[in-house]
């Protein structure tokens, strides 16, 4: 497949364009896509530097590990807010009657490894698989399990891209 470059020859004061397959394409080149925004690098409108291969992959990694960091802290914003509404959920059961303080620092104990992992981390489906590991749980915990599971299961359905 032809892809526009930037081409030219030593000495040229302006950069032509034109369409080359990747191994047609003359030495003095650069690809006109992102992320050539620094590059070529012109002086006296010559151009001295165009980017290179090994740059073009450093930049393709960096945009992907700056994705995959924003990702997660959209993630662990997310986990921190979901952790907010559990606890205020226990602690309003409390104040219903409906579990004892004991109960509620079991039911947290028996869910911390899921809600540790979403707040702290963003790691919505490490917090599912750990979570599954972790049972039986006491038969007042399982309406808390359930609702956790629910939570993230829906969470990761409706934020994860896979």
């Amino acid at each position: 497949m032809k892809k526009l470059y930037y081409y030219w020859k030593i000495g040229d004061v302006i950069p032509q364009s034109g369409f080359f397959n990747e191994n047609d394409k003359p030495n003095l080149s650069q690809l006109i896509t992102e992320p050539y925004l620094h590059k070529p690098i012109v002086v006296n409108d010559v151009v001295i530097e165009g980017i290179t291969e090994e740059e073009l992959v450093i930049n393709s990694k960096k945009e992907i590990i700056n994705g995959i960091k924003l990702k997660y802290e959209f993630h662990r914003e997310n986990g921190w807010k979901a952790y907010q509404e559990f606890r205020a959920k226990v602690v309003s059961d409390i104040y219903d009657g409906l579990i004892t303080e004991l109960e509620a620092f079991l039911i947290e104990a028996n869910l911390k490894v899921a809600y540790d992992r979403i707040s702290q981390n963003g790691d919505w489906k490490t917090a599912r698989y750990e979570l599954l590991q972790v049972s039986p749980y006491p038969p007042f915990v399982e309406p808390y399990y359930n609702l956790a599971m629910d939570y993230i299961n829906n969470y990761i359905t409706n934020n994860y891209e896979d």
